[in-house]
């Protein structure tokens, strides 16, 4: 009888140590997947703005009927950004670069992973004019 007593007590302790080694690993696996949502979100968004200033530069290169304004262009660049609606304030498009048209994008971006600051997405695209 005392026998059984003491394999209950042993298959609490199994038990308790089960939730206790939970404990201590789950924070840190939500973390490290929430990391991994949050890369992917920064990876989206880059290629995102990345297409949205290629696309803005090109067009003020080529379709001068289209993008005849920097505002024009601005419009193109942030239509043409994926998944998400952007402003084309985070567009500045400049006519005088050496290489024709340059278009940039300046983005922060906020992570939802506790402890990691804002990043600042900058990518630019620059267009030979066709004119």
């Amino acid at each position: 009888m005392a026998k059984r007593s003491h394999s209950r007590l042993r298959a609490l302790g199994k038990r308790g140590t089960a939730a206790l080694e939970y404990g201590i690993i789950a924070p840190v696996l939500f973390l490290f997947l929430l990391g991994t949502v949050d890369m992917g979100r920064l990876m989206w968004m880059y290629a995102g703005l990345n297409r949205g200033v290629e696309a803005a530069a090109r067009c003020g290169a080529v379709n001068t009927n289209a993008c005849a304004t920097t505002a024009e262009i601005q419009a193109v660049a942030a239509s043409a950004v994926w998944g998400t609606a952007i402003s084309s304030s985070v567009f500045s498009v400049s006519t005088t670069a050496s290489c024709g048209i340059q278009v940039t994008a300046s983005y922060s971006f906020k992570f939802y992973t506790p402890g990691l600051s804002t990043v600042t997405l900058a990518p630019s695209a620059c267009f030979t004019s066709m004119k």
